[in-house]
C-alpha cells in the first residue's frame, strides 16, 4: 500500500513537471479579438506565426497577447525562420494585448520572458 502511494505521488510529480504552460498568443484582428493562434511558451525560440496580422488596417500590424505575468520582449520577423527582424516591443504581460505596426508581413517571432530584447 505504501509503495502504491509513493508510485502515484512520483507519477503525479513527473506529470506536473512535464506539462508546458503557454505564455503568448498571436491573433489576427486589431485588438486580440480575431483568429487566435496557439498558446505557446515564451522560451526565446523561433515561433512560426504566419497569417496573424490585421488585414483591417492599411499598414500591416501584428497582434500578440502575453498571458504570463511580467514584462516580455517580443521580436518580430518577416521570414519564417526568425532572421529578418522587422521590429520589437516589450509587452507588460498579464494578458496585455500588443498591436505593433511592422509595415510588412510577420511570419515568425521570438519571445523573451525577461523583458530584454535580444535579436
Amino acid at each position: 500500500m505504501k509503495s502504491t502511494f509513493i508510485l502515484n505521488f512520483v507519477s503525479a510529480v513527473i506529470l506536473s513537471v512535464s506539462i508546458v504552460h503557454g505564455d503568448v498568443i498571436a491573433f489576427s484582428g486589431s485588438t486580440c479579438d480575431g483568429g487566435e493562434g496557439s498558446n505557446v511558451p515564451c522560451q526565446e525560440q523561433c515561433i512560426h506565426a504566419s497569417g496573424r496580422h490585421s488585414a483591417l488596417t492599411p499598414l500591416l500590424r501584428f497582434i500578440v497577447q502575453v498571458v504570463a505575468d511580467g514584462p516580455h520582449c517580443l521580436t518580430f520577423y518577416e521570414d519564417g525562420g526568425c532572421s529578418i527582424n522587422v521590429g520589437e516591443v516589450v509587452n507588460p504581460g498579464g494578458a496585455s494585448c500588443t498591436n505593433i505596426n511592422t509595415g510588412t508581413d510577420v511570419n515568425s517571432f521570438k519571445c523573451s520572458p525577461n523583458g530584454v530584447c535580444a535579436n
